[in-house]
């Protein structure tokens, strides 16, 4: 076959490289001791090699290459020319082999340096939202730096860390998690505290309701469920310190007693069915 009358020829000329690459390797596999068949296989192979793919794929054409070339080299009739040929190969295809492994190595270290530099931001970032946690001041604020920190450890690359990095980050999870747990006690006293000012207002406010306008309570069972499904009961007394149960006792044992004994049973049934402030 005429390699310049043939469809390798045509591909080639059309600057289509991976197919011409096929056939090219097709025509040396049915003639391995052709020359020229040999020479653009071998061409046509390190012109993929150098393009900008990965570096696996580029390596996997040395390396079908260097098949090609041991089956050449058993195959052709062997006089000096075809010698050099074959030793100018395998030389070119070392060659090739070296820089592709280098290029790689370049690329992998200057990535592995930006993404370590990627890392050092994100720590950097970790430790200023430990600070805002210390500093929140409410469940609100909280939450939202929560979510802050997962999205920045979704970001770190934990593979790449230098012992550096992979110490501070130890660190700052250690510290994560005494200043998230003490935050979180902090801000439920504050939201006990607040309940329990609102529940002793509320509480005073039925007590002073009830005290002023006994008649209307006594005497009217809607009245009073109004009262004290609104002011006494909407707490949950596990919530509640301790002086502000006793005077929620107080303020209850002064309505229960001045009620019927049939509002008595309601007072009960209302307390155990009135939904609790969360």
């Amino acid at each position: 076959m005429d390699i310049n009358n043939s469809f390798y020829k045509y591909l080639k000329e059309k600057n289509n490289v991976f197919d011409a690459y096929t056939v090219i390797k097709n025509y040396f596999s049915k003639d391995t001791s052709n020359e020229i068949y040999f020479s653009n296989y071998i061409e046509s192979a390190l012109t993929l090699a150098q393009l900008d793919i990965d570096f696996n794929d580029r390596k996997q054409y040395i390396y079908e290459c260097n098949n090609a070339l041991a089956v050449f080299s058993e195959s052709v009739e062997m006089n000096e020319e075809t010698l050099n040929t074959i030793k100018n190969t395998k030389m070119i295809l070392q060659e090739t082999f070296n820089n592709i492994c280098s290029e790689e190595d370049k690329f992998y270290s200057k990535n592995e340096i930006k993404i370590q530099n990627e890392n050092t931001k994100l720590l950097d970032k970790l430790s200023n939202i430990k600070l805002g946690i210390s500093n929140a001041k409410t469940q609100l604020e909280m939450d939202k730096l929560l979510a802050k920190v997962v999205e920045i450890e979704n970001c770190l690359n934990k593979d790449y860390f230098t012992l550096e990095q992979n110490e501070i980050y130890e660190t700052l999870t250690k510290h994560y998690s005494n200043t998230i747990s003490s935050k979180m006690e902090e801000l439920n006293k504050n939201i006990l505290l607040e309940m329990n000012k609102k529940a002793v207002k509320s509480f005073k406010e039925a007590f002073d309701s009830f005290t002023k306008k006994k008649s209307l309570y006594k005497d009217t069972e809607s009245n009073l469920k109004a009262l004290v499904v609104s002011k006494l009961f909407p707490y949950d007394s596990s919530k509640l310190f301790n002086e502000t149960l006793i005077y929620y006792n107080h303020v209850y044992a002064l309505i229960f007693q001045e009620v019927s004994d049939e509002l008595k049973f309601k007072l009960t049934e209302w307390s155990i069915q009135t939904t609790k402030i969360k």
